[in-house]
């Protein structure tokens, strides 16, 4: 425990800056408070607006809010482990100090389960708004919060924890992430169908406890408070998995950044630049990997909208909208931290910070419309209005697009900083999330002025990551 605080501290150098000034580093801290509070307000309010602006979706708000509390706490857990000090700097650290090798790891995930919990608790208030707002009983909701995050958690934790036992061999160093991801998408797809489907015929199969998800969505449709042993259970065998067994697992290995390029890109005249770039961002395990969880989640959701009856499909359209546009932004968000920092390579090859800037502002763009297509087709077959469908599906895109590409080059923290990303993924969710249901909303009352904001938006983003990269290129 003597050990803890001294962890603690240098990752808090780590995040805001180890070679500045304590003002500095305070200052930076201090500022990433007040933004995570503006956005936590603003997480509050927006599911406020959105559940008493439609009361005709009550009674589908504490199953959809059961579903999108479990998959935060799987998502967050995941996103904690993709972005956990890989480099050994840590590790190689506190070798050097008289502890044990259980102790180091504990020690070396402190700052990773201690963000990780943070943002745990920072998704309680917008979904116990949006279920008081409801008329959802006050300690149905406390339970149905706090069991549906622990049993998000402990899911994405068992099923790294599983991926790691089974590939222990350091050849699998690479893919064990992704497999992890895939494994993940795959169980939380098939927790969301049996959900729906149980909903559907008014009961739960017993194998479906495994999943947990279909009994909190039966429980929470019901409107019963989940039994004292269930919530207690759930959160301690969370702690257990995410404090003991995940570090456990895994070990405190160093994930092997050498990877064997079997296709590589020889360029050439004839071949443009921007297409080696983006066949190089192709090749991040880590960007690849969150992609295909993303996409896994967006064809979920696509498919929960088309299961709920007619009536039903336009007030849901907006929030599908958002929540998918959210998703493709955290992904987009992460390109420029497939790069150093200071000095990326194409500065010490001598390209143009511009137009290389531009390129990989447009590869981003080409990554956020491959994983954002699918809801509009899938409100098109649902019979939605087209007009309707592209003018929310667009408005919806430019914001969340042109937010994740601000923060992702205003704040381009490296992949193995875990509280950095961690940080800027709750920004990037609740801002980007805020400003598309703004979009959305205005266009009711003026299309010109929702489409002239959001036209500004995306070019106002563009410019922000010009103008970001120019100093940083200036100051390396």
């Amino acid at each position: 425990m003597t050990l803890a605080l001294p962890t603690l501290r240098l990752a808090y150098r780590r995040l805001f800056g180890g070679t500045s000034t304590a003002r500095t580093r305070a200052v930076r801290a201090l500022a990433v408070v007040c933004a995570a509070c503006i956005m936590e307000a603003l997480a509050i309010s927006e599911a406020q607006r959105q559940t008493t602006a439609n009361e005709a979706l009550s009674a589908f708000v504490p199953p959809a809010v059961a579903i999108v509390v479990y998959l935060a706490g799987g998502s967050i857990v995941l996103l904690s482990l993709s972005a956990r000090d890989a480099s050994g700097s840590t590790r190689r650290a506190l070798a050097a100090l008289p502890v044990s090798r259980t102790g180091a790891v504990l020690l070396e995930w402190l700052p990773v389960m201690a963000t990780g919990l943070i943002l745990l608790g920072l998704a309680v208030a917008p979904a116990g708004t949006a279920l008081l707002a409801a008329r959802y009983p006050l300690h149905s909701a406390a339970s149905l919060i706090v069991t549906s995050l622990a049993a998000g958690a402990a899911t994405a934790g068992l099923i790294v924890s599983g991926v790691s036992v089974a590939l222990r061999e350091s050849a699998w160093a690479a893919v064990r992430y992704p497999l992890s991801m895939l494994a993940w998408a795959a169980a939380v797809t098939t927790a969301i169908w049996r959900s729906l489907a149980a909903a559907e015929t008014g009961g739960s199969p017993a194998g479906d406890i495994v999943l947990l998800l279909p009994r909190l969505v039966r429980y929470a449709g019901e409107g019963v408070p989940l039994p004292a042993w269930a919530v207690t259970a759930a959160v301690l065998g969370a702690l257990l998995v995410i404090g003991l067994l995940v570090p456990w697992s895994i070990g405190g290995r160093i994930v092997d950044r050498r990877r064997l390029i079997r296709f590589p890109w020889k360029g050439g005249r004839k071949s443009p630049l921007a297409v080696g770039e983006l066949v190089y961002s192709t090749r991040n395990t880590t960007l690849l990997a969150n992609a295909v969880a993303a996409e896994v989640l967006v064809i979920g959701l696509c498919l929960l909208l088309s299961f709920v009856p007619s009536p039903f499909r336009i007030p849901l359209l907006s929030p599908t909208l958002v929540v998918a546009a959210c998703l493709a932004g955290s992904v987009v968000r992460q390109h420029r931290s497939l790069f150093p920092v200071v000095r990326p390579p194409q500065q010490l090859i001598d390209l143009e910070c511009m137009p290389w800037t531009v390129r990989q502002c447009a590869i981003s763009l080409l990554w956020f419309m491959v994983l954002y297509v699918p809801p509009a087709f899938a409100a098109l077959s649902a019979g939605i209005a087209p007009g309707t469908v592209w003018r929310s599906w667009a408005l919806a895109g430019a914001a969340s697009f042109s937010v994740s590409v601000i923060i992702g080059w205003v704040v381009p923290f490296p992949l193995d900083n875990a509280p950095g990303q961690l940080i800027t993924s709750l920004a990037t969710v609740s801002a980007s999330g805020a400003l598309a249901a703004f979009a959305i909303d205005l266009s009711v009352s003026s299309r010109l002025l929702a489409l002239v904001l959001c036209s500004c938006s995306v070019l106002a983003s563009a410019g922000v990551a010009i103008v970001a990269e120019q100093r940083r290129w200036k100051e390396g």
